[in-house]
Parts: C-alpha cells; sequence; structure tokens
C-alpha cells in the first residue's frame, strides 16, 4: 500500500500541499551528517542510508556503546511547530502508554530537538527496535486484530494532547481528502477519475453535512498499518507488538480516522473479501475502546477517503520516479485496494460496522409496506399456475453427486402446474470453483424458475434506475419510503430513467448462464446496490437491507432459520465430554460432503485431505443407493441368516491371502483389534503383546492398554500394564538406527524376550505403514523380519489396517502386501464403511477355529445386512472406479510435490508414506530434527482459511497427515500443493523478517511538499 511508501521516513511536520512536480530532497553528506552528530549529540559511529527521496533518513550506530538512532534530515521549508508537536505527543504517548515504545527525539548537547544547518532541519530519533509487522506475507485475523488494538491504544494514548502544530491542512487528512485530490486529476485516466469520484461522493457529503460536526475530533497519529507497526516474531509466525514508528502525519482530525487507516492496510491484503479484511481489524479496536454511533456511521466514508488518498498520490509518486517498480506496484496495489472498498455498498458496509458495534438495527419492515400496496404479479401466468418453494440450501434433499455443479445433472423444478420458487434468505452451495475464500452463498431475493423468454413485469410504478449486465434495479416510494427491486436473471426492455407503471413489461427471463435453470430473481431492499447474494457472516447486516421478497412473489419464500454455528458449539460443549474434541482452534460445522470435498454450514467447500474414513469419496451414489435399498428391506442382528453378509465375506476374501479368508465383522476398528487380541491370546494360552512405540490401535480397554501414542494416552510410560511391551519404531529419519532394518527387529525379538517371564508372547500388533506417525515407511525387510521373530517366539502376528488397507498405499490392496509379509490376523475398518460403522477380522481358519472351541462371539451390529451391503458396495467402488490404482499414480504426483517442497523449505524435515497415505514432519528450521508442533498446528489452521482441511498427527504432533479420499486427483493435489507452498512462503519470510537488524520500509518515496499553511 501507499503507506509503505511513507513509512518510517516521512517529515509530516507541517502542511502538506500535493506536489505534482518532482521533490528535491535534502542533501546531506556523509562527512557533514558525522560532523553534525560529533558535534551536537558528541555521538560517533557507523551510518547507514535507509532511503528517501524526500527526507533524507540515516540509521546511526554508535561506537561506544552500541546503541541505534535515525537521523532524519529535511529542508527548512516554513516553520518548526508541526515538529515540536510531534515531539511533545510522542513525549505524552509514552508517558501514558509506556507498554509500547515510540521514537523519542534525542535532544542536542544544547538540549534542543531541531539543529538548523545550510537551509537543512536535522533532528535526531531514538531508534524503535523490531521487525515491521508487514514483513509478514500474511496476517491472520489474530494479527489484525492486534493492529486494530493498536490503533485503539494509540487514540487512548494521544487523548488529551493538543498543540498548535496540530491544527494544519495535512494531504493525508481524510477530512481534506477531496480537496487534496481534486487538482490532481490531469495524473489519472478518465476511468481512474470517474472511480475516485465515485469513492469521495460519501465523503464530500460528509465533510458538507451536519454529521462531520457530532465526530469526535483529538490528536491522531493517522498513519497506524502494518509497516508502522513494530515488534517481534516468534518462530511460528507469531507477532508481539513492542513499538510505533512515523509520527509524521500525526494531526488534528476525526477520532475514528485512526481507526480507517489499519482497516484499509488489512483490504489491500485481501481485495477480495474487503469486509472480512477490515472486521478483525475493528474488532481489536473495540476490544479496548467504542465507537460513537456518529463514528459508526461515518467509518466507511472515513476508508473510501483514506482509499482514495492513497492511490491518488501513490500514482503521483510513481510518475515522478518512472524507474521505481515498486513505488508503480504500490500504486497498482492502492488501486486494487480502492477498488475493492468502492465496489461494496456503502449502506452493507455501513450496516456492517453498526453491527460491529453494538448499534444493530432490527430486520427492515419493507415487505409489510409493500404488501399492503397489493404488487402486481411479476410473471402473468403465475395466477393461473401454483407457486411452490423449493429447497435449494447447502443441505437441500434435492442435491446429491454434486448435480448441484451441472446445469444437464441439476434437478428438474416446476411443472406445466407449478413455479418453482426459490427461497429468500437461504444458505446456498456456493461456486464450483476452487477458492481461498467463503463464498456469498446467503440468498438475498427469490428465484422464479420458468423458461427464458417469460415476460417479466414490474409489481409497482417505478423508476428504472440500474440496468445491468442481466439485472434491471426498479426504484419506488411509499410514502416516505424510498425501496429498490431488483431482477435478475432477465434481458431487459427499459433503459435507466423511464418510468414504468405497474404491471408493465420491462424484461424477458434470459437464458440459464450456470447450473440453476433459468429464471427471475427478485430481491427487494432499501438500496439499489445491494449483491444478489451476501456472505453469511454479514447475514444480521444484510437482512436491516434487504427485505423478504414475499408480497412481490404471492407466497411466502422465506426459509427456515437454520441453527447458528455458534449454538452448535455451545450445544456440543454443553452435553458431550471434553475428551470428545473437535478439529481447530474454532470448529468449522461441515453439513455435506462430495468426493474429496466438505462443505460447510456457510456454503463454504474445502478440499478435505484427512478423510481415509471415506475412502471411496463422501457420499458416493452407489453406497446411499445400497443403503438405503437395504434399510428398506431389511436391517437385523447377525445371528439371521441373510445372503449380504456371505456376499461381503466372499468378496473380501477375494482381496485377502487364501490364508486369511476367515471373518469376523464388528462395528469399528477399536473392536476389531480388541478381538484380533482376543484371538491372540486364546489361540496361543498367552496374554503380552508387544507393540511398537508411538502406535495407536484403539480405545477398549484391552486395546488402549497397548496405546503409546502421547497425544491420545500422554501418560502411558506411568500406566503401561505388564503384558505390555514396547518396541521401538522403525524410523529411518528420527530412528536412532536410521534405516537399517535389523537393529529394530531386533528390538522386537528384546520385547518378546521381555514377554518370556509373564509367560510368553500373544500377540505382536503393528501398522504395516506406520500411520499414527504421518506414514512412516519402515526399513525394507522390517515387516518380515518382525513376523519372524515374533513368530519364532510363539506369537500371533497381527496387521492393523484401518488407517492405511483398502488400496491406499497404491502399491498394492493392503499395506502388508507391500511390506513382503503376511500377517497371521487383518483388522480393518474406517474405510471398509466408507464411514459407515464397519470392521472385519480376518484370520488363519485354525486361529479361529480355537476361539469357537473357547468362547462364542456374536456382534448385534456388526456385519449386519445394511453394514455389509456398505461394504460390498464399497469394494464394488474401489474396483470399478480403479480407486487403488489412481492411489498410485496421483500419490506419486502428490509425493513428487512434497520432495519437492522439502528440499526447498528446511521447515519441513521429512515426507513420509506412499500412494495417498502421505506425512510431512514439520521441523524447526537449523535445530536438527526437533519437532515443530506449534508450527505445524499453525499450518493447519492457515490451510483451513485457504479452504484446505489438514490435521497433525505424530509423537509430537508435528507431522501433518495427508489421506485425502482415493479419488483425490492431480488437480486437486495440485489445489493443496500451491496452498501448501503459499503458507510455507509466509512463514519462510516471517522467519527471514526475524534475521533483520535494521528494519528497512519498502519505497519510501514521498509525494508531498511540506509548507505553512493555514488550515
Amino acid at each position: 500500500m501507499a503507506e509503505a511508501q511513507r513509512a518510517f521516513t516521512g517529515e509530516g511536520a507541517v502542511d502538506a500541499a500535493v506536489c505534482a512536480a518532482p521533490c528535491a530532497g535534502p542533501t546531506l553528506s556523509e562527512q557533514d551528517a558525522r560532523r553534525l552528530l560529533r558535534e551536537q549529540w558528541a555521538i560517533t559511529g557507523r551510518l547507514t542510508d535507509l532511503g528517501s527521496t524526500e527526507d533524507q533518513v540515516m540509521l546511526v550506530e554508535d561506537d561506544s556503546d552500541g546503541r541505534r538512532y535515525v537521523l532524519k534530515a529535511a529542508l527548512a521549508e516554513g516553520g518548526a511547530e508541526a515538529v515540536h508537536a510531534e515531539h511533545l505527543a510522542v513525549r505524552h504517548f509514552r508517558s501514558r502508554d509506556p507498554g509500547l515504545v515510540v521514537p523519542e527525539a534525542v535532544p542536542t548537547l544544547r538540549h534542543h530537538d531541531l539543529v538548523d544547518l545550510d537551509g537543512l532541519r536535522a533532528r535526531l530519533l531514538e531508534w524503535v527496535a523490531g521487525t515491521p509487522l508487514g514483513s509478514a506475507a500474511h496476517l491472520s485475523p489474530t494479527a489484525l486484530r492486534g493492529l486494530g488494538r493498536l490503533a485503539a491504544r494509540s487514540v487512548t494514548a494521544l487523548a488529551g494532547f493538543d498543540h498548535p502544530g496540530l491544527h494544519r491542512r495535512s494531504s493525508w487528512d481524510p477530512r481534506h481528502a477531496v480537496k487534496t485530490v481534486s487538482g490532481l486529476t490531469d495524473h489519472f485516466t478518465d476511468v481512474e477519475n470517474a472511480l475516485i469520484d465515485r469513492t469521495l461522493a460519501p465523503v464530500a457529503e460528509l465533510v458538507g453535512g451536519g454529521s462531520a460536526g457530532r465526530l469526535p475530533e483529538q490528536a491522531v497519529h493517522t498513519d497506524i498499518h502494518e509497516h508502522n507497526v513494530v515488534g517481534d516474531f516468534d518462530a511460528d509466525g507469531g507477532f508481539a507488538p513492542t513499538g510505533i514508528i512515523d509520527f509524521g502525519d500525526l494531526v488534528w482530525t476525526w477520532r475514528a480516522c485512526e481507526v480507517a487507516t489499519p482497516m484499509l492496510a488489512a483490504v489491500a491484503r485481501a481485495p477480495e473479501d474487503p469486509l472480512g479484511a477490515a472486521l478483525p481489524v475493528l474488532a481489536g479496536y473495540l476490544d479496548r475502546l467504542s465507537l460513537s454511533e456518529a463514528e459508526a456511521d461515518a467509518l466507511w466514508t472515513l476508508v473510501r477517503a483514506r482509499a482514495a488518498l492513497c492511490a491518488a498520490l501513490q500514482t503521483i509518486a510513481a510518475q515522478q520516479d518512472p524507474d521505481d517498480e515498486g513505488a508503480a506496484e504500490v500504486a497498482a496495489e492502492d488501486w486494487r485496494a480502492l477498488r475493492a472498498v468502492v465496489e461494496i455498498d456503502p449502506a452493507l458496509a455501513t450496516a456492517v460496522v453498526r453491527q460491529a458495534c453494538g448499534f444493530g438495527t432490527p430486520e427492515t419492515d419493507l415487505a409489510d409496506l409493500v404488501a399492503r400496496q397489493s404488487p402486481s404479479p411479476i410473471l402473468r401466468d403465475q395466477e393461473f399456475r401454483r407457486l411452490r418453494p423449493v429447497d435449494l440450501s447447502v443441505e437441500s434433499e434435492l442435491f446429491s453427486a454434486g448435480n448441484w455443479m451441472d446445469a444437464e445433472a441439476f434437478p428438474r423444478l416446476g411443472s406445466d402446474t407449478e413455479v418453482a420458487v426459490g427461497r429468500f434468505d437461504e444458505i446456498r452451495l456456493g461456486e464450483p470453483d476452487l477458492t481461498d475464500r467463503a463464498p456469498a452463498a446467503l440468498h438475498l431475493g427469490a428465484d422464479l424458475f420458468v423458461p427464458a423468454g417469460t415476460a417479466v413485469h414490474a409489481p409497482l410504478d417505478a423508476t428504472v434506475v440500474r440496468v445491468d449486465g442481466h439485472a434491471v434495479v426498479l426504484q419506488s416510494r411509499i410514502d416516505t419510503t424510498t425501496f429498490f427491486v431488483r431482477l435478475a436473471g432477465v434481458a431487459a426492455h427499459v433503459s435507466v430513467g423511464h418510468t414504468v407503471r405497474r404491471g408493465a413489461e420491462v424484461a424477458l427471463v434470459a437464458p440459464s448462464a450456470g447450473p440453476l435453470p433459468s429464471h427471475v430473481h427478485v430481491q427487494l431492499g432499501l438500496s439499489p446496490d445491494l449483491p444478489g447474494d451476501g456472505r453469511v457472516r454479514d447475514r444480521a447486516a444484510l437482512l436491516t437491507l434487504c427485505a423478504d421478497p414475499s408480497p412481490l412473489i404471492g407466497t411466502p419464500v422465506r426459509a427456515e432459520p437454520g441453527r447458528a454455528v455458534e449454538r452448535v458449539r455451545e450445544r456440543r460443549a454443553k452435553y458431550m465430554a471434553d475428551a470428545q474434541s473437535t478439529y481447530y482452534e474454532t470448529p468449522v460445522q461441515m453439513v455435506r460432503g462430495w468426493r474429496h470435498w466438505l462443505y460447510d454450514s456457510a456454503g463454504r467447500r474445502y478440499l478435505d485431505l484427512i478423510n481415509n474414513v471415506a475412502v471411496v469419496g463422501h457420499s458416493h451414489p452407489a453406497l446411499t443407493s445400497a443403503a438405503a435399498r437395504q434399510m428398506a428391506l431389511l436391517n437385523t442382528n447377525s445371528r439371521f441368516l441373510y445372503d449380504a453378509m456371505g456376499e461381503y465375506a466372499e468378496r473380501l476374501a477375494a482381496t485377502l491371502p487364501e490364508e486369511l479368508r476367515t471373518f469376523f465383522f464388528v462395528n469399528s476398528g477399536s473392536e476389531a483389534v480388541d478381538l484380533a487380541v482376543q484371538l491372540a491370546r486364546v489361540h496361543t494360552g498367552r496374554r503380552s503383546v508387544v507393540v511398537i512405540e508411538g502406535s495407536y490401535h484403539g480405545w477398549t480397554s484391552d486395546v488402549f492398554a497397548l496405546d503409546t501414542l502421547p497425544h491420545d494416552r500422554p501418560r502411558w510410560r506411568e500406566e503401561l500394564d505388564e503384558h505390555v511391551h514396547v518396541a521401538e519404531t522403525p524410523d529411518p529419519y528420527r530412528g536412532r538406527h536410521g534405516a537399517r532394518a535389523e537393529p529394530y527387529v531386533e528390538s522386537v525379538r528384546r520385547a518378546c524376550a521381555e514377554a518370556e517371564p509373564g509367560g510368553g508372547v500373544a500377540a505382536f500388533v503393528a501398522e504395516p505403514l506406520l500411520g499414527s506417525q504421518g506414514g512412516i515407511v519402515p526399513p525394507p525387510g522390517y515387516l518380515a523380519g518382525a513376523y519372524a521373530a515374533v513368530r519364532e517366539a510363539g506369537g500371533v502376528c497381527i496387521a492393523d489396517e484401518i488407517q492405511v488397507g483398502m488400496g491406499r498405499t497404491g502399491s498394492a490392496f493392503w499395506a502388508f502386501e507391500g511390506r513382503g509379509a503376511t500377517p497371521d490376523i487383518v483388522v480393518a475398518a474406517k474405510a471398509t464403511g466408507n464411514g459407515h460403522p464397519l470392521g472385519v477380522v480376518a484370520c488363519r481358519p485354525e486361529i479361529a477355529a480355537e476361539f469357537g472351541r473357547r468362547a462364542g462371539f456374536f456382534s448385534s451390529t456388526g456385519g449386519g445386512p445394511v453394514s455389509c451391503r456398505v461394504g460390498t458396495a464399497v469394494l464394488d467402488v474401489l474396483r470399478d472406479e480403479r480407486l487403488p490404482e489412481n492411489a498410485r499414480t496421483v500419490g506419486t504426483h502428490l509425493g513428487a510435490g512434497l520432495g519437492a517442497l522439502a528440499a526447498r523449505f528446511p521447515e519441513i524435515g521429512a515426507v513420509y508414506g506412499e500412494g495417498l497415505y502421505r506425512g510431512v514432519d514439520i521441523v524447526e528450521p537449523g535445530a536438527d530434527k526437533k519437532p515443530a508442533p506449534a508450527a505445524a498446528a499453525r499450518i493447519c489452521e492457515r490451510m483451513l482459511e485457504l479452504g484446505v482441511a489438514v490435521q497433525p498427527t505424530g509423537v509430537e504432533l508435528n507431522v501433518l497427515k495427508i489421506k485425502p479420499p482415493l479419488c483425490f486427483d492431480n488437480a486437486a493435489a495440485d489445489h493443496f500443493l500451491a496452498r501448501f507452498t503459499r503458507v510455507l512462503e509466509e512463514r519462510a519470510q516471517s522467519r527471514m523478517a526475524m534475521t533483520r537488524s535494521v528494519h528497512r520500509h519498502p519505497t519510501t518515496t514521498r509525494v508531498v511538499r511540506e509548507r505553512n499553511e493555514s488550515p
């Protein structure tokens, strides 16, 4: 932003008038600077030019004690009153808020703050240590909220300070934005001038109207943004502010200008969602200070004023120095921010600000007013056809198998006797594009679904005020209320300015431009510029401006209110045990899934990298059909005879070695492992079990005793049962034996030997690929060697395939096959039912027979008819869609991409896994493989912001687990890799910023010449 151009170096001491011609800057030679420092401050040291084209700015490092200062030299034009005001304000600030460091002037040996020398005015300021917040490539909502808090602290600290030097006209004062920019039209294109005029129209109205007199005034920094806030980054990208710099634009103005500046700075970083970017800043400000109602009403206008100033003045800077590519880039960024700010309807922006400030307005009663006018039908033939509201929400039963994204597959709406009506205030599925942000999913009108070419009529007497694209906006007035009817999805017959009578034809329904069938969108509101759809986040504000259009439609069309996500969280927290935790700091409510995508309650979709459970993808129609059909026929306990069980067992047997074709069916992975251990104990007559350190196998009592993953069982070492023996993790990256298999096999032998005093080993339970640790692949030969050692000791080998089986590794259907070893018992779950509760135990027939001689087995719903039909359907899809082969090919592509990132970013210590089970080990760079769990958690939170769901696992919770549904394709892999790259780049930039000893701010061009003028 242009703020970056002004950071640190701006004199800002007296009134500013825009200088269209290049401004000659001060020229203080290094020799003169050294002499000045020596004579005036008794300082000698090293000088570093910090780069400026208006003021001359040098870093001074004192030879005697290493202290740092800033020497600033400016042309001595006009008086020094404003500079003295700045110095006194800084001292006042420091006395009121000693917790923030601000750059106080260092007095000379003669106790002066300023020194005049050959037409120059010099001063020495304290150096404010730290790194600019703007050095971070990404500012999280937490960081932006902190920026807002700093703006509030500045207002508090400067309150009560006044000085004649503050009462001047500054080009950066939003009060004077119209005057500042009005003389610069020759520097902009016609399009740019039109945009500036549109931007400043409400600013001129504010300044010229009576409301400006209700805005509190005080001394205001006016330049608090990410480049003027310094602090310390931690290793994980967190930021702790320590100081504010550059008080050069300090002026007496409206108090609310202090928060408008950082709000615009946030918009410049995320112009695709201006309100979403600005709201965290405002929230931070409101954490400490409140805004008056007049300030809340004016705030977005102040943001617009700031945006116009930044774009205009930075363009002048770029034109003054055409060779400065940085200035041109910043100017382009400022224009993007300006366009983003202007594109938001001012009425909506103000409503959102008012809601945030606690000045919420009730929903408009415009619908009642319109209803009393008995509007004419918008469609003439609707008088003879029944209107039927239809559910097109994110949870609609009309949608399945992605049909909402495909015009050919979209559900048929309406009939010869009915007009289908899309509902108002309904949260719909977002656009199907790959997006990094929340969609505008809240439907703000009603849709009448009729064929293209259907005539559309004005419901009331009106004036046409907008005709653009496929929309017409009609303005009407009832008593003292002016309101607007927006008809979209149409080809207009009328022009702007035309007056139309109620019932007059104004348009024809246009052909469909997307998945939705042709329709006319009918919207009733208090502004002509309201969008047809809004973000769910802004719902309360939107409903103060958008009215229920039911009176225009002729039937109630408002959707039933859903349960707000906050209430969903509260209800879960009220009744569910804390141990049953959720993902993420602020859990997202997921309501729909399709293939490798998840959809939340606000209509946003997320790339799902977590769900190895949904192995064939979410909501697969073959599975839903199989389950529904069987549920409609029979679902009973497993002691009845039904064919579904035998069919499923037969199909499952075909995937396994001949000796592992005897099955038990249960409901979950925990039950499957529990039963497998029972089988081993009965078969061997022993109790001891050998497990691998860092493993997780389930939650039943006997299985939980085997768990050695600290996150799930923090005190496992103290609680270790005498019959559980732990072998070393065969980890080629972190294990003490590296990639050599035999020492890890020897660890298994030792564990078996330790079991001998207790009667010997009954079983060795292990994942062939260490899924609980992020997909670590044991050294070649490890699993075969471990199985041999266990069998030599008289034990049974159990392969836990719950996470890694069912074709996930790509090389084989079962992970043990790729390890060159065959177990005695296999357990599987999760993927077996694609999320339906179905667990499988496959074993050698003699093991099952021994168990049957000593005990019976019965699981009421384990292997019930519905479960077995679902399990068979999973196998069908895996086969028919060749998903194991897809796991191999896409997994290879994904693995190559992750490997390239590991070579580029030292924060990745290792990449694990095979096929579509991958792990990324996050470490502290340069710390010899030291796990970085906090960094992994931050990465996951940032990825969620970008629409990617990924979570950490492993002993230290520092390994990102990547285990998507097996329908995951190369496009999805690239989507993930691009966002992961972005996050790693952001973090690398933050770490680089931590190492800088001098905080240089980007492009320090000044575009204003200071001179004394009366305000």
